[in-house]
C-alpha cells in the first residue's frame, strides 16, 4: 500500500479546476489502492462522492466511479451501467475513457459485456479498438462472436489484429491462462 501522504496528496487534487487533474487523481487513487486506514479510506470515498454524482466532465465521473468501486469494494450494477452508458453518449474521448475503465474492471464488469458488444459498430476506430481492449480484459465468452466477426471481416488492419489478440486473450483465460 501507498503511503498515507500520498493518499492526502491524491484527494487534494480531486478539488482541482482542471478536469484532467482531477480525473488523473481518480485514477492514481485507483492504482494505489485504498489506505490502510478506514478513517482516511472513507474520507477518500466521501471526497469521490460529488465527482461520481455532479462532476461537470464524463471521464471524472467514469474514473470516479471507478475509484469508488475500488475503495468500497462493491462492484455494482447502477455504477457499471453508468459507465457504460458513456460507451455509447458523448465524444470519442468520453467513450474511450469508458471502454478503458470497464477494462480496468475486468472480468468483474462481465454483466456489461452485451451493451459493450454494441460499441462494436461505433464509427470511430479508437473507440472500437479501446473497447475490443476492454472485451479482451473481461474475457467473457459472449463476446466471441462478435469478435471473431470483426478479426475476419473488419476492413482496418489494426481492429482486425486486436479483435482477434482479444478473441485468443478470452479463450486463454477460459483455458485457465495456459
Amino acid at each position: 500500500p501507498a503511503a498515507p501522504w500520498v493518499h492526502n496528496d491524491m484527494s487534494a487534487l480531486l478539488t482541482d479546476s482542471a478536469a484532467g487533474v482531477r480525473q488523473a487523481a481518480c485514477q492514481a487513487l485507483n492504482l494505489i489502492g485504498h489506505p490502510i486506514e478506514a478513517k482516511q479510506k472513507a474520507a477518500i470515498l466521501k471526497s469521490l462522492d460529488p465527482l461520481v454524482k455532479k462532476d461537470p466532465e464524463p471521464s471524472v465521473r467514469i474514473w470516479a466511479t471507478v475509484a469508488t468501486m475500488s475503495y468500497s469494494g462493491t462492484i455494482g450494477a447502477e455504477q457499471l451501467e453508468s459507465i457504460t452508458r458513456h460507451l455509447h453518449e458523448g465524444d470519442v474521448n468520453t467513450k474511450v475513457q469508458a471502454a478503458q475503465a470497464l477494462g480496468t474492471i475486468g472480468t468483474r464488469a462481465k454483466e456489461v459485456v452485451p451493451a459493450m458488444i454494441s460499441a462494436l459498430t461505433d464509427p470511430d476506430p479508437n473507440v472500437v479498438g479501446f473497447t475490443i481492449l476492454a472485451l479482451g480484459r473481461i474475457e467473457s465468452a459472449r463476446a466471441l462472436p462478435a469478435l471473431e466477426k470483426l478479426a475476419a471481416d473488419h476492413k482496418n488492419e489494426p481492429i482486425k489484429k486486436a479483435a482477434l489478440d482479444a478473441v485468443q486473450q478470452i479463450k486463454r483465460g477460459a483455458a485457465g491462462g495456459k
